[in-house]
């Protein structure tokens, strides 16, 4: 990952037609992730099943993206939870998007990392998403 200012630069593989919605819908999509993660219907984590890709029969594109931090946080944490690849949880929020009234109320996310324990012979840590109609309180 590549730093770009204050953004990492990753990439995701989207279905050719996915690709340029990305590309017209990115900005919309940053800047409502919050609500739009909240409102998809993703399986409960798990680990009995490997990783999901997406799975189309047109060609898939490989596109950069540039992420916040913090947004690459959030994403990885419900990737990994849920084992859907980040490409494929943005797949789906497009896919909602093509079908949908664009979302109007105002939705945070949190993003909690705590590390529990980190030795030789353990390794624990707490990933914690929180989902609120409130933003976080104003610090001094």
């Amino acid at each position: 990952m590549e730093n770009f200012g204050s953004r990492k630069k990753t990439s995701i593989s989207l279905p050719r037609i996915s690709a340029s919605q990305w590309r017209a819908k990115r900005r919309y999509v940053e800047a409502n992730l919050a609500l739009l993660l909240s409102r998809l219907n993703l399986r409960s984590p798990q680990r009995e099943t490997f990783v999901a890709y997406t799975r189309e029969p047109s060609p898939c594109e490989i596109v950069s993206v540039y992420w916040p931090l913090s947004i690459y946080n959030q994403l990885h944490t419900l990737a990994a939870a849920t084992r859907i690849s980040v490409s494929r949880i943005l797949y789906l929020i497009l896919k909602t998007l093509e079908n949908a009234e664009s979302p109007s109320s105002e939705t945070f996310l949190s993003y909690g990392f705590t590390v529990i324990e980190w030795s030789d012979k353990t390794k624990q840590i707490l990933e914690t998403l929180s989902f609120s109609d409130r933003g976080p309180p104003l610090t001094p």
